[in-house]
């Protein structure tokens, strides 16, 4: 009897034992968009660990027996007529196995880029490898060179990272594709991956309806025109939901009552539909999900998002369009886009659209997006055969950056070209032959008798289609919530492919050694696993030890710390420098190979120990390891190099800063850090060709820096160069750094400079021009000084106000008849007339020349109709009779 209830509770112990994996795997993708797409390093950890559970639990659904009644499974023989094959021919296994290939090849090219290798092997297989680990050996103290081995990835750390990401989605992908095998269990997982995304819509339109820009507490930087839900990017927000709203269209029509006759046309099918409340209420529960999820998409502003949801809908278009079923899918589709509008307008159809008229305003613009795809191809061509490392294309990209893009980039905005450049060729062709197993899966899923596998399967091709448009200008596969949902998405074509077999495994000696192969990839799920979990472990530990870390969302950001040193007494200085000093070294334990927390941890040494000598020697060893970790980031052999350079070990030290200008031509910080390094060097007599490359470099920093570090970088090449003119020579020739050097002039107080940069200045309004003018005067030109005035009243609301405000200083100087010249020579002959009798009339009655005042105000024509000439007329006037009194 308690066997009977435990069976009606959980179902047979087979169906039991594949639905462990099966429940772990779905919790793994739920969890993850909901916790800001678990993009921060505890969370990315956190997803490593539950991919290993995943992993651990899945040998269950790989030696659960068949949940068919023996009865059924000797019935089923018997039809076949023992000859132990089914009677209809089994399909082939190619997508599956092609699959299986790319996944493992994935993992196994990714291992070997943390293979270490001989420096000639290495330069062998990847030639610009070999160069950069041979560089960066070359500037390292001769104590800390090592051992002669390197490895492929550019950054093994970050790899390590990552291939942990990689390995817990491969994990849910084949949980799914393995514990999935009947229809309520499919159900389920569409359903996850739906309500994640629901309450990702759902959280992000209140906070719009209240005018809320923050998330879980913590106020956004960014995006706060848009909605974003519980994720950073609202690019990423639209991804998730537009991945999830093919399998919610799908359900909608999917869901029907158990036994049902197929329906003769659409009005027996609507007829069953309204008659039967359970299905009703199931496909209005789904309806409901679609139109959130349309809202949702609809209100992120997201042009990729937008878009990449319209491919997936246009693929089910097509599709149903092709069955009998279509005019009930107008009807469904008509009611579901009235639904949307009602609730656009509910929401505030002006707000929305308003919104939507942003679009252009994004992160990343269409230029500097095919500057970055350039970039990336010549990675691609430097590194074709093993890639750069999985997870290192922002420490590389640096190296590559064109001058034109100011931003850093961490992502190429495409996942093709970001997967050629981590993995090498090889590497993309192995994550396209899993894809294209995954899309042939459940393309036989179209074929399907059933129609809820039918209509499954056109669910997840649509998905699949959004999923490769999304990777076309985005990097939604590096956000390791919508990679999860992927991976979900891969399990579920495959299980579909399962589904539709229905047949049972061949019995005798082939079962026997089935079996034996299931129980040997159980142990090596089990092996893979405990490294998963091992590697992850570290990472969560690391992360949750690091005393700051540079993300904005949600932990505290470096500046705080720096705020932190900046007040109180130097002895609570002192404790908050130690306490991060051992918070890094218990970083590093966990996570050695970590160049930015090397790095990290050699300032705080120097800063502990305010510069001296023992804390130079002491901050040279994680400054040259983190070097040799990760030999492509610019600020690890700048610091370097400026450490060598304070042992007075010059050669190296020059080295390592040729190399922080190669690894970071675009870096405003590097190439001013640069600048002042070659400057110090040619002030020691180094050579003049010291003096270019410090120019060139502060020219090229200027350029890219905002104002207020522009300024800073202006003061210090004020206080380095006796020669002001020097100054000048590193001010790009950009209308925002010149209007930066003017100000930074005129405060300087040194006249003849400002007006050198002044001059190349648009005219800006009437303001500058008298500053300009004033300039002109202490310059001696009167002649440009009158001309400055002429383009001042030009750009005046009132020309008149702006030459009282100027008269003093121009007949100061004596500088009125070239003004009165200038005047003539330029401007229409009404407007001369009236301005040369108001300046003319204006001088006799600064000087007291009343009479000659009214004269001149009395010969304009039409005088009284000018304000300003009738109002100095009047007073003109009035004064003569105060006199004659």
């Amino acid at each position: 009897m308690i066997r009977d209830d435990l069976r009606v509770l959980f179902g047979s112990p087979a169906r039991a034992l594949r639905r462990v994996p099966l429940l772990a795997a779905s919790l793994t993708v739920f969890w993850p968009p909901l916790a800001y797409g678990a993009v921060h390093p505890p969370y990315a950890s956190l997803l490593g660990i539950a991919g290993a559970v995943v992993l651990a639990l899945w040998p269950f659904a790989i030696l659960a027996p068949s949940d068919r009644p023996a009865s059924r499974r000797r019935r089923s023989r018997k039809k076949r007529g023992d000859t132990g094959r089914p009677a209809a021919r089994q399909p082939r296994p190619w997508p599956r196995a092609l699959a299986v290939a790319g996944g493992l090849f994935l993992l196994g090219w990714s291992g070997l880029q943390l293979l270490p290798l001989p420096l000639s092997v290495l330069s062998t297989l990847s030639p610009a490898a070999g160069e950069i680990h041979a560089s960066a050996r070359a500037v390292l103290p001769s104590e800390e060179v090592g051992s002669d081995l390197a490895t492929a990835s550019l950054a093994p750390g970050r790899t390590r990272g990552a291939l942990c990401g990689l390995a817990a989605s491969l994990a849910v992908l084949a949980a799914l594709a393995t514990a999935v095998r009947r229809r309520r269990e499919a159900v389920f997982v569409v359903a996850v991956i739906v309500l994640a995304a629901v309450f990702c819509s759902v959280y992000g339109l209140v906070q719009a309806r209240i005018g809320s820009d923050e998330v879980w507490g913590h106020e956004k930087e960014h995006y706060r025109e848009s909605v974003t839900g519980t994720y950073v990017n609202r690019n990423h927000f639209a991804a998730l939901l537009a991945l999830s709203l093919p399998l919610a269209m799908t359900m909608v029509l999917a869901t029907r009552r158990r036994g049902a006759l197929p329906d003769r046309s659409w009005r027996d099918a609507l007829t069953a539909a309204l008659s039967d409340r359970r299905t009703l209420s199931l496909r209005a529960l789904w309806g409901t999900a679609v139109l959130v999820l349309g809202l949702g998409l609809f209100a992120s502003q997201s042009r990729l998002g937008v878009s990449a949801a319209a491919v997936g809908g246009l693929f089910l278009i097509f599709f149903y369009l092709g069955r009998r079923s279509r005019r009930l899918y107008g009807i469904a589709l008509a009611v579901l886009v009235a639904a949307v509008l009602f609730l656009v307008f509910w929401v505030g159809f002006v707000d929305v659209t308003g919104r939507f008229g942003k679009l252009a305003s994004g992160e990343a613009s269409e230029a500097d997006r095919i500057a970055v795809w350039r970039a990336t191809l010549a990675i691609i061509a430097d590194h074709p055969l093993l890639g750069t490392g999985l997870g290192t294309f922002g420490d590389v990209f640096a190296a590559y950056r064109p001058a034109t893009v100011s931003n850093p980039y961490d992502h190429a905005h495409n996942d093709y070209l970001n997967l050629a450049s981590d993995l090498g060729l090889p590497g993309l062709a192995a994550a396209g032959a899993l894809f294209a197993g995954a899309v042939a899966a459940a393309a036989r899923g179209l074929a399907a008798k059933d129609r809820f596998r039918r209509d499954l399967a056109a669910g997840v091709l649509a998905s699949l289609a959004v999923a490769a448009t999304l990777s076309v200008a985005d990097f939604n596969l590096q956000i390791p919530a919508n990679g999860m949902a992927l991976a979900a998405l891969l399990g579920l074509a495959f299980s579909l492919d399962r589904l539709r077999r229905g047949w049972e495994r061949e019995a005798g000696a082939e079962k026997s050694v089935r079996r034996r192969a299931r129980f040997a990839l159980a142990l090596v799920a089990l092996a893979g696993a405990t490294l998963l979990f091992r590697e992850s472990y570290r990472f969560r530990r690391a992360a949750v030890e690091r005393p700051y870390v540079l993300y904005s969302l949600p932990f505290p950001e470096k500046a705080d710390f720096e705020a932190r040193l900046s007040v109180g007494s130097e002895e609570g200085r002192q404790r908050e420098i130690e306490r991060a000093v051992s918070g890094f070294e218990g970083v590093l334990e966990w996570t050695p190979d970590d160049g930015w927390s090397l790095g990290e941890l050699a300032e705080l040494q120097l800063r502990a120990g305010a510069g001296d000598g023992e804390a130079r020697r002491l901050a040279l060893a994680p400054a040259a390891r983190a070097v040799r970790s990760e030999p492509t980031v610019a600020a690890h052999h700048a610091r370097l190099g400026a450490l060598l350079y304070s042992e007075r070990d010059v050669d190296r030290a020059d080295r390592a800063w040729a190399l922080a200008r190669r690894f970071g031509p675009s870096e405003p910080h590097i190439l001013r850090l640069v600048g002042a390094y070659e400057l110090r060097r040619y002030s020691e007599g180094a050579g003049r060709d010291r003096l270019e490359r410090g120019l060139e470099a502060w020219r090229r920093a200027g350029a890219v820096l905002p104002e207020r570090d522009l300024e800073e970088l202006l003061e210090e090449a004020w206080a380095v160069f006796p020669d002001p003119t020097r100054v000048l020579a590193i001010v790009p020739r950009s209308e925002r750094c010149l209007y930066v050097a003017y100000r930074f002039f005129r405060r300087k107080k040194h006249g003849l400079l400002a007006l050198t940069v002044g001059r190349s200045l648009p005219a800006g309004s009437d303001a500058f021009q008298r500053e300009l003018a004033e300039l002109y005067l202490e310059a001696g030109d009167a002649r440009g000084a009158a001309r400055a005035w002429r383009d001042g009243i030009v750009l005046a609301a009132d020309p008149f106000a702006h030459f009282e405000a100027a008269f003093e200083p121009a007949r100061t100087a004596g500088a009125l008849d070239e003004f009165y010249e200038v005047v003539a020579e330029s401007e229409a002959p009404a407007t001369r007339e009236i301005h040369l009798a108001y300046f003319r009339a204006l001088e006799a009655y600064r000087d007291g020349r009343l009479s000659e005042c009214v004269r001149r105000l009395e010969a304009v024509p039409g005088g009284r109709d000018s304000e300003p000439l009738a109002r100095l007329l009047d007073d003109a006037r009035a004064r003569i009779r105060d006199r004659g009194r």
